[in-house]
């Protein structure tokens, strides 16, 4: 598996975890800046990178349950990356 297709699936598992679908997830990660916070009833997640990668933009986040418990660490790709392919 590639990294970007990585990246990706880490996504897609925050979506599960929190229990909000890809679409509205996106929507809120989307809007979020370099230090802010997006906040549900039992998970925060933060942002504490912006980059870009392979014409992506990569969200750098940490997902912290209500205690404050960091439970993931993980570059994110909001989207699907295009295929490419190789010759």
């Amino acid at each position: 598996m590639q990294l970007r297709n990585k990246y990706y699936k880490y996504f897609q598992e925050m979506s599960g975890i929190i229990g909000i679908s890809e679409i509205d997830l996106k929507e809120k990660i989307g809007n979020l800046h370099v230090g802010d916070k997006f906040e549900t009833q039992t998970y925060t997640m933060h942002v504490k990178k912006i980059s870009e990668s392979n014409g992506q933009v990569l969200y750098h986040v940490c997902l912290y349950d209500g205690t404050g418990k960091l439970i993931r660490n993980d570059p994110i790709f909001l989207s699907r990356p295009k295929r490419q392919k190789y010759m």
